[in-house]
C-alpha cells in the first residue's frame, strides 16, 4: 500500500461495495498521474465513480495560485454536486496517482437510482 504525501485539509475517503452492482452500467476510463479529468468551467454532465487510485482537487485563485482543495481516494464520487445542480464546476479534478474512473452520464444514474436506492 502506498503513503501518500497530503497537502491539503480535506480527505474522502470511501467504501461502497453497492457500487459493484453497478459499475459495468459505467464508462470505464483509466487516467495517468497529473492527467486532469475535468477542468474549472466546465459542465459535469457525467458522475465519477473512483475506482482505483487517487484524485484531487484544486482551484486556482485570480492570481494563478494552485491550492489543493481536497484528494478523493478510490471506491468514491467525485464530481456529484455540479452533476446534480447542472451548473459548471468551479474547480480541477486532476490525478494524483494513476486512476481508473467510471463515468455514468443523467440517464444512466437516473435508472441505477431507480433500481438501486442505497446508492444514494
Amino acid at each position: 500500500m502506498s503513503t501518500l504525501k497530503i497537502d491539503e485539509f480535506w480527505r474522502i475517503k470511501g467504501n461502497s461495495d453497492v457500487w459493484n452492482k453497478v459499475i459495468d452500467l459505467g464508462v470505464r476510463q483509466e487516467f495517468k498521474k497529473g492527467e486532469h479529468i475535468i477542468l474549472a468551467g466546465e459542465t459535469v454532465t457525467e458522475l465519477h465513480y473512483l475506482r482505483s487510485g487517487s484524485v484531487r482537487m484544486v482551484r486556482t485563485s485570480l492570481g494563478g495560485n494552485e491550492k489543493v482543495i481536497m484528494h478523493v481516494e478510490h471506491h468514491s464520487l467525485f464530481c456529484e454536486v455540479p452533476f446534480f445542480t447542472e451548473e459548471p464546476i468551479t474547480s480541477s479534478f486532476s490525478c494524483h496517482e494513476d486512476a481508473v474512473v467510471y463515468s455514468f452520464p443523467k440517464d444512466t444514474v437516473d435508472k441505477m437510482l431507480a433500481a438501486h436506492p442505497s446508492i444514494a
